[in-house]
């Protein structure tokens, strides 16, 4: 990705239906090391994984233990560990990457509510985000619950705490006796309740100290969880590949939670899917396709990597296209080359398309490496800062005298493009750029679970401002911005005034502004050209129809918090505001 977007986060579960004696020592600690290890694409701020031995009940000891440590080191976590605590039947563990709050450990998950009752005490972890934290808070102030941390798992703690409570209420009508209790608690009752006044794209999952876990979709299905039962296991990740690498299950046998949905086990061994509320019209999140999951993943019953492939038949035509349009021989020193190992399928694709179309043979080679420890859409800014020039390295026998055909999946805020990638080809040699990307302008931030929640940060927003500007047209910005406030004041999410701005302005205009925006100083921006992909293109590689969620291309928002959020956060930039849209 030629500027870091930042994923929040990995989940997986497992849960052991016969007697902890019938499987191998540390049979949990195994798997879900390998399975932390075939998800660290999906975040690498830290790790933790939460396990519940209900054997150390009858010890008198606690029987649920949490681990967690920053970064991404999966053998420091297994290492580091007391194993005899962690060799239970019911576990959870996480890789974090962190979009709302701080980095530090204190943000590490699964979290965890203490209480003295094994059916009250609760660890969760989260894949995605919430829009409405402010009202959750006021919500929970108003039962009586003191906010610990700004954290939005810690919230979602209370929510639970306040559903477990509910549903204790209701068993204490007719029994005070613990081991019915612990029997009886309904976890779907319990996820309806805690679930009942969130907004945004989450996979929220849960083990419960008596033995119970779950995992639940959010009501749109926006973020991915897929899972896998048969007599022995009950196993679930944010993607199928830590599924088919831990328990090696063939893709076709995972099945993929949909929208409203949750996985439930109960101790007893027994387990089920059954939806908690109301399901609707399904959204998953486009970008799981185009770039966070791994190619030989699948993803609602897609394979990544055909995905991928998909997408780069249309944006190679339009590559095509545009060359011939300019007059441009494909035969003439023209390379076509990834920018990250994501673009990798996408590249090869493209190059075929190209040697297709133009008859012109062996036009992809690899003329830029990247450091794999400088990874950069992990890296926060003032890292990011300090890479220059060293996260990416050119081939010089590759990209000199050459006119390269860059491929990657998206371009964010353009930074990146401009102080290493660019300079890095231009120093080796390279005599123009055309830059594909599989993925549309990126022109509304995303508060699910991505970490771009700000117009600021969107060079494709920064664009458009600048031409209206050029164009004297800042009373139509100004216009926007009081019809925002209006509609956040009088609580109307029925439109997001941002799509104003862009109608006023051809993509070509925007791209063309793009370029002499994110080209490095001393560079003549007619030597660089972008070309994305069309959103009908995109919608139809993936597969789906209309139903996955485009609102960072399109400004069309899956929930009602997201064009809340939307805009918020084009009042927050012209009132020059810093920070995360939805921490507000």
């Amino acid at each position: 990705m030629e500027q870091g977007i930042h994923h929040n986060c990995g989940l997986n579960f497992v849960f052991l239906r016969k007697p902890i004696e019938y499987y191998p020592q540390y049979f949990l600690l195994h798997k879900h090391s390998v399975m932390l290890l075939k998800s660290r694409n999906r975040g690498q701020d830290g790790i933790g994984i939460v396990t519940v031995d209900e054997r150390l009940r009858m010890q008198e000891q606690d029987t649920m233990h949490v681990a967690v440590y920053l970064g991404s080191d999966v053998s420091e976590l297994y290492q580091g560990i007391d194993k005899t605590k962690h060799d239970g039947r019911t576990s959870l563990s996480h890789l974090r990457y962190g979009t709302f709050g701080g980095s530090g450990i204190d943000g590490v998950q699964p979290k965890v509510r203490d209480h003295s009752r094994d059916t009250k005490k609760i660890a969760i972890g989260m894949n995605g985000n919430l829009t409405n934290i402010a009202q959750l808070k006021d919500d929970l102030r108003r039962k009586g619950y003191t906010i610990r941390s700004g954290y939005d798992t810690d919230i979602l703690l209370d929510q639970f705490a306040y559903a477990l409570k509910q549903d204790h209420e209701r068993m204490f009508r007719f029994t005070s006796d613990q081991e019915v209790i612990r029997r009886e608690l309904d976890l779907v009752k319990v996820i309806a309740e805690a679930e009942r006044t969130l907004d945004g794209g989450y996979v929220i999952g849960g083990v419960i100290a008596n033995g119970d876990g779950f995992v639940f979709a959010d009501p749109k299905g926006i973020r991915p969880f897929c899972y896998y039962i048969d007599n022995d296991i009950v196993v679930g990740s944010s993607e199928s590949l830590p599924i088919t690498s831990a328990f090696g299950i063939h893709p076709n046998k995972i099945k993929f939670l949909r929208p409203a949905e949750a996985l439930v086990v109960k101790n007893s061994g027994d387990c089920f899917v059954r939806e908690y509320t109301e399901p609707r019209e399904s959204a998953p999140c486009m970008f799981e396709w185009v770039y966070f999951s791994r190619p030989n993943s699948y993803i609602w019953g897609q394979e990544v990597k055909a995905v991928r492939d998909r997408l780069a038949r249309p944006l190679a035509k339009r590559i095509y296209a545009y060359l011939a349009g300019k007059g441009k021989d494909l035969g003439n020193h023209y390379t076509v080359a990834p920018i990250l190992n994501t673009a990798l399928v996408a590249a090869v694709s493209v190059a075929r398309e190209l040697e297709r179309l133009s008859g012109v043979k062996d036009l992809l080679d690899i003329g830029v490496l990247k450091d794999a420890v400088a990874r950069l859409f992990i890296s926060r800014q003032e890292e990011r800062d300090l890479l220059h020039f060293s996260a990416f390295d050119g081939v010089p026998s590759v990209l000199e005298d050459t006119n390269l055909i860059t491929i990657d999946d998206s371009k964010v805020r353009g930074d990146t493009s401009k102080d290493q990638i660019l300079p890095t080809l231009f120093f080796n040699g390279v005599e123009e750029v055309v830059e594909g990307y599989t993925c549309p302008q990126i022109r509304h931030p995303c508060p699910y679970g991505i970490d771009m929640s700000t117009h600021r940060e969107l060079i494709a927003f920064k664009a458009t401002i600048a031409l209206l500007e050029e164009r004297g047209l800042s009373h139509v910005v100004q216009k926007a911005y009081q019809e925002a406030k209006q509609l956040l004041q009088d609580g109307d999410h029925s439109r997001n005034v941002v799509n104003d701005l862009y109608a006023r302005v051809s993509e070509e205009e925007i791209n063309e502004r793009i370029v002499r925006m994110s080209v490095p100083e001393g560079v003549n921006p007619s030597r660089v050209h972008n070309i994305y992909q069309s959103v009908d293109d995109l919608v139809a590689a993936i597969g789906l129809g209309k139903s996955i969620c485009t609102a960072c291309l399109t400004g069309e928002y899956p929930t009602v918090g997201g064009t809340i959020i939307s805009n918020q956060s084009f009042v927050n930039f012209v009132e020059k505001r810093a920070g995360r849209t939805y921490e507000k």
